[in-house]
This record gives C-alpha cells, sequence and structure tokens, in this order.
C-alpha cells in the first residue's frame, strides 16, 4: 500500500492496487474554520451506524455527510468548472430539505465551523453574498479554493498558513 499526502498536508492518500480506489484519511478538513477537534466533534455528536462490506461502523449522519460533501465539491469546483454541476445539485438538495432541515444543517455548519465556506450553499438563490473573512481560518479557505482546489492555490493557502498570514482574528 502506498501513501501520499495532499500540498497542505491535511490528509493522507491511501492507494493499494487491489483496492477500487483510493481512501482519503483526513486529520483536518478544509473548510470546518474553527478547528478539526470542533468539526469532529460536531459531526461525532450525530453519527448513525453504517454497514459496508458487511461491517458495521459509524459514519456522519444524512446532515453531516452533506457538510462534507458539500465542503469537497464546493473546495474543487470553485473556478475549475468541472465541478460545478455537483455544486449545483448540492443546492438543490438543500433546497429540496424541508425547513427543520435546512434549519438543522444551518445550525450544524455553525457548530461544525462551516458555515462560512458552505455559505453558497446554505444561503437561498438571490441571497447576500458571503461575506468578507474575519479570521484566518476564513481567509486560508477562500485563498485554497480563489484557484478552484489547483495545487497552486493550495500551495499559496499553505504558504500564508506555514508563515503565518497576517491575523484576521
Amino acid at each position: 500500500m502506498a501513501a501520499t499526502q495532499t500540498v497542505v498536508g491535511h490528509a493522507e492518500t491511501l492507494v493499494h492496487p487491489g483496492w477500487p480506489i483510493a481512501i482519503d484519511l483526513h486529520h483536518e478538513f478544509p473548510g470546518f474554520t474553527k478547528g478539526a477537534d470542533r468539526a469532529f466533534d460536531s459531526l461525532w455528536e450525530r453519527r448513525e451506524p453504517l454497514e459496508a462490506a458487511g461491517v458495521s461502523c459509524w459514519a456522519p449522519d444524512r446532515l453531516g455527510a452533506l457538510v462534507v460533501e458539500s465542503l469537497s465539491s464546493l473546495r474543487a469546483s470553485v473556478g475549475a468548472g468541472s465541478t460545478d454541476a455537483e455544486v449545483e445539485r448540492i443546492i438543490r438538495t438543500v433546497e429540496a430539505l424541508p425547513v427543520a432541515e435546512r434549519e438543522s444543517l444551518a445550525r450544524l455548519a455553525g457548530q461544525s465551523g462551516a458555515a462560512y465556506a458552505m455559505a453558497p450553499v446554505l444561503a437561498t438563490r438571490g441571497g447576500a453574498p458571503r461575506p468578507a473573512p474575519s479570521t484566518s481560518a476564513e481567509l486560508e479557505w477562500d485563498l485554497r479554493t480563489s484557484g478552484g482546489g489547483t495545487l497552486v492555490s493550495q500551495a499559496v493557502a499553505a504558504l500564508y498558513v506555514g508563515r503565518g498570514g497576517p491575523g484576521l482574528g
């Protein structure tokens, strides 16, 4: 099995010749701007059992999975064009949720620290644009996604974080 690390070091990618896919093992997840512990704890509180390949394991509930999918898609799509359809599908999914579930999703995004990054998904169409970043983590998200998740934008974000960047909050 081979493992590779992303430019910014938020995950290890595990690859095995006998596996049909690669697996990203995250120790933090871009878009959760209030810390990995807070993000993990918020998702863990809502976990559900899931059976995969005959083995039961814990996984985020439906809304938790929607948060993670949203962050992954938003990070990859901004400016890239190739996954804009995926983000649009997520927006339609959120819009189709009953009001109580949309409110629960927005609360989970806030509790987990994903609200800033998820603003394009959480906002109603034609709603107010996302505010300017008020913390270093939010600015890092903007730097990371301004290039569509490319290696260049990841490297710029990594340099920003590695040098401490100008403190915003």
